[in-house]
């Protein structure tokens, strides 16, 4: 792939350069919100076996990108185990974000949020953990603040 030099004030290199030219290719770039990889880069991806490769994922154009949504796809509720993070919530907050998108958005930022929408019912909500995305919901969350992730902390009960 080549290397990249970055300091303070400069970023430059084969990789940087191979990067741009993939992510800003007319027909095969990222028109959608998603962090493309080359396939030189998943190559050695593969090479890793499946439990990266599960890091990843494939869209209609035979493109792999950076699997974002992977830790509301692995989520369950049960067990609950002390320092579990909690998704619930933040896994709304994205729920209604999309929803809100898809209402409000029109034009290429519209196509985005029905990528994301997709993308999220498909590798997300199939699942059965968390609900599907669709145009028709009210936001649940209303709130515009920070996403939180909450750790369940159990410990034994103390006698005294």
């Amino acid at each position: 792939m080549g290397n990249a030099h970055h300091d303070k004030d400069f970023v430059f290199g084969t990789a940087l350069n191979r990067a741009y030219v993939l992510e800003s290719d007319r027909d095969a770039g990222a028109r959608h919100p998603m962090v493309l990889c080359s396939p030189e880069v998943m190559d050695d991806v593969k090479g890793y076996g499946e439990s990266c490769l599960a890091c990843f994922q494939q869209d209609g154009q035979e493109r792999w990108f950076l699997h974002f949504l992977m830790r509301f796809s692995r989520y369950t509720h049960e067990p609950i185990y002390a320092g579990k993070v909690i998704m619930d919530d933040p896994a709304q907050r994205v729920r209604d974000f999309i929803c809100r998108r898809l209402r409000e958005d029109k034009g290429s930022v519209l196509e985005k949020a029905q990528w994301l929408a997709d993308y999220w019912n498909r590798t997300v909500a199939s699942l059965g953990v968390f609900a599907e995305v669709d145009a028709s919901i009210e936001p649940a969350n209303t709130s515009r603040g920070p996403t939180i992730m909450v750790r369940r902390i159990f410990g034994s009960a103390v006698s005294g």
